[in-house]
């Protein structure tokens, strides 16, 4: 056979080009056959993977942020640094997701209200992640300090949307 055809492309390590395998038979629970092998919950498409990675770094570099600014009670170029960097994987996480899902989930309402309300939180971050660096390049300690205050409400919101999809759609995702 020509290289690069069918015969080619076999997972290398679990991993294929569009699913990932999540196999781990010491790990306990029902096994499915899956394209000759056994893999836990079927095959997970990569931009899912790729989307629950980067959510995940996301929450730790968001919390990572806030708290260590809110801690302080000043915001430090440390923790400005961490939002930006969980700003990027919050992006990064929402683009795979939509794509994911066709587009953004606007139906039925708990989905639209998801979209909406994990919209308004990363725009907060995005908020506390400017404001924080403009305090900071302005030497405006009052700014700093307000902004050290108010962080844990965007990250708060951020973690409950978290949580909600990981509940209402996570073992969709799965």
């Amino acid at each position: 056979m020509p290289r690069g055809s069918a015969r080619d492309k076999k997972p290398v390590l679990g991993l294929s080009f569009d699913k990932v395998r999540i196999s781990a038979p010491f790990a306990g629970g029902s096994q499915h056959a899956h394209e000759g092998g056994f893999t836990l919950m079927g095959a997970m498409p990569i931009n899912i993977v790729i989307g629950l990675v980067a959510l995940l770094v996301a929450l730790v570099m968001y919390s990572i942020g806030s708290i260590s600014a809110f801690r302080s009670k000043a915001v430090s170029r440390r923790n400005v640094t961490f939002l930006f960097i969980g700003l990027a994987f919050d992006v990064l996480a929402t683009a795979m997701m939509a794509i994911a899902a066709g587009g953004l989930d606007l139906s039925p309402l708990a989905d639209l209200l998801h979209t909406i309300v994990a919209f308004v939180a990363l725009f907060g971050m995005l908020a506390a992640a400017i404001m924080g660096n403009q305090a900071l390049a302005n030497g405006n300690s009052k700014l700093n300090a307000s902004v050290a205050k108010w962080v844990l409400a965007p990250w708060a919101l951020w973690v409950f949307v978290f949580v909600w999809g990981m509940i209402s759609r996570g073992s969709q995702r799965l």
